[in-house]
């Protein structure tokens, strides 16, 4: 555990040195380093002038993050002029996205006119015009739970000690974990206790890592969920039979448990992080009112019924990332009327697109082996172009399509 807090210190002052960088050069670069030293010290600086506080040294590495900072931001700027000039003075989310991915290469672009960029080191907000600002980093809210004016109900520490929202210190990760072991999930405590009626937001704390089982699932007097970026994990229902609207994922998120949206009757739209990979069963069944889904380039996994009877989805693009889409991954999504499936997907599952009545076009990769039974049953597909790699297809796989 030393090792480890010793080895994020050092990474956090900007010293963190990749070993493979001495590997060869060892000798020579150590050498080097030793001559600069003794030569400054001969020239009258002393060792807590190059080490200390303020020091020579540290204000090297801070003008190198200062460095990386500008460098970060003139890519942007070039991409947003790529983007310009592409789209012949306007710009697009689909020209801004395909020059950021060019320049930069990393980072998260939200919206859809004006966008927010986030990268590596800052925030961008991106004007239609052009214009590009650095978004001022804003202090964080303490945790807590929040009234509709943002006047704070209870603080955080409130919630784990008062009202016995179970925290369970995990010595592993060396973090907290919220979780559901002993029935204290948000919606119990909001019902047990009334000073606590006029609490509509909850603002997690960064020191939370993971949120577990079950945690807000049925809470009908939240609306706004601020969940931090040190979250890595939400579990199975977390977040099912809410009343959000919206909700920013963090960006280092890598697990969304079976159920954890379903029945959110009011969520319209959702934005997956870059970090994620699976998509996990009934994420997002019965989702009524969500219409667009935004997924991160990583995404391999769609499992079974994730998207089922999400009636108003009429836009989703699959990354090619995606390697296998489950049983009646997209039932009922009768608002879809086309979709491109990733060039690496080898199956379509039994019953993938039944019953999407406005469903008129698919297109197919050529990997695709095995077409599953009612796979496009009661869809609306009028053109189909069946692959050559197809070996099978099950019973009534495009059993009352209206095909032409």
């Amino acid at each position: 555990m030393k090792k480890f807090k010793k080895k994020h210190k050092l990474k956090r002052l900007g010293l963190y040195i990749h070993t493979g960088i001495l590997t060869n050069k060892g000798i020579t670069l150590i050498a080097l380093i030793v001559t600069i030293i003794v030569l400054l010290i001969l020239a009258g600086i002393s060792i807590s002038m190059l080490a200390g506080n303020n020091g020579i040294l540290e204000k090297a590495v801070e003008a190198g993050e200062l460095t990386k900072d500008a460098e970060e931001l003139e890519n942007v700027k070039m991409a947003v002029m790529t983007a310009l000039t592409d789209g012949l003075g306007n710009l697009t989310t689909s020209n801004l996205q395909t020059a950021i991915d060019e320049t930069l290469g990393y980072g998260t672009l939200t919206g859809e006119g004006p966008w927010e960029y986030i990268g590596n080191r800052d925030t961008y907000q991106i004007e239609t015009t052009g214009k590009i600002t650095v978004a001022e980093e804003k202090e964080p809210t303490p945790g807590g739970l929040y009234d509709e004016n943002d006047k704070m109900v209870a603080s955080w520490d409130e919630l784990v000690e008062t009202y016995n929202f179970n925290i369970e210190n995990d010595y592993t990760y060396s973090t907290y974990n919220v979780n559901n072991d002993s029935g204290n999930s948000m919606s119990y405590i909001l019902n047990q206790y009334d000073e606590l009626s006029s609490a509509t937001k909850i603002v997690i704390p960064d020191i939370i890592t993971e949120i577990g089982d079950y945690v807000f699932y049925k809470c009908k007097q939240i609306i706004n969920y601020e969940i931090p970026d040190s979250v890595t994990s939400i579990g199975k229902n977390a977040l099912a039979s809410t009343l959000i609207t919206e909700i920013k994922l963090p960006k280092n998120l890598n697990f969304l448990g079976a159920t954890c949206f379903s029945f959110c009757q009011n969520l319209t739209s959702i934005v997956l992080p870059e970090t994620l990979q699976v998509i996990s069963s009934q994420t997002f069944t019965e989702c009524r009112k969500l219409k667009s889904v935004e997924m991160g380039t990583q995404i391999k996994t769609i499992e079974e019924s994730v998207f089922q009877n999400c009636v108003l989805l009429d836009n989703i693009i699959l990354p090619n990332s995606i390697e296998s889409i489950g049983k009646r991954a997209f039932q009922g999504c009768q608002a879809l009327t086309k979709i491109d499936l990733p060039a690496n997907l080898t199956s379509i599952e039994e019953a993938t697109f039944s019953s999407c009545y406005n469903l008129e076009t698919i297109t197919m990769g050529n990997k695709i082996k095995t077409i599953g039974k009612v796979a496009f049953g009661s869809s609306g597909i009028k053109n189909i172009n069946l692959p050559d790699s197809l070996e099978t297809i099950g019973e009534l796989a495009f059993n009352r399509m209206s095909t032409n």
